[in-house]
């Protein structure tokens, strides 16, 4: 369903199934990208120095980021 609707151009309309799936997919590839970058709970970024991330590091943290963002819209639309 998420792979469908981002083949679409324009405005994507969700149905309620598709809704659903989109949130679940948002939440899967968040946990994924938490797995590998070691966070298992919410202070676990806290105190860190960037000076220890490589440049993957950051990049992932900036997408786990947006992807929470877009999550959170979502579920503020649905709601």
């Amino acid at each position: 369903a998420v792979i469908r609707a981002l083949a679409e151009s324009g405005e994507i309309e969700l149905a309620a199934e598709a809704q659903q799936a989109w949130l679940r997919a948002l939440t899967d590839i968040r946990l994924i990208i938490a797995s590998r970058l070691g966070i298992e709970h919410d202070g676990d970024r806290e105190g860190e120095e960037a000076n220890d991330e490589t440049n993957a590091d950051l990049m992932m943290r900036d997408i786990y980021d947006w992807l929470g963002m877009v999550q959170g819209s979502l579920v503020e639309a649905l709601e």
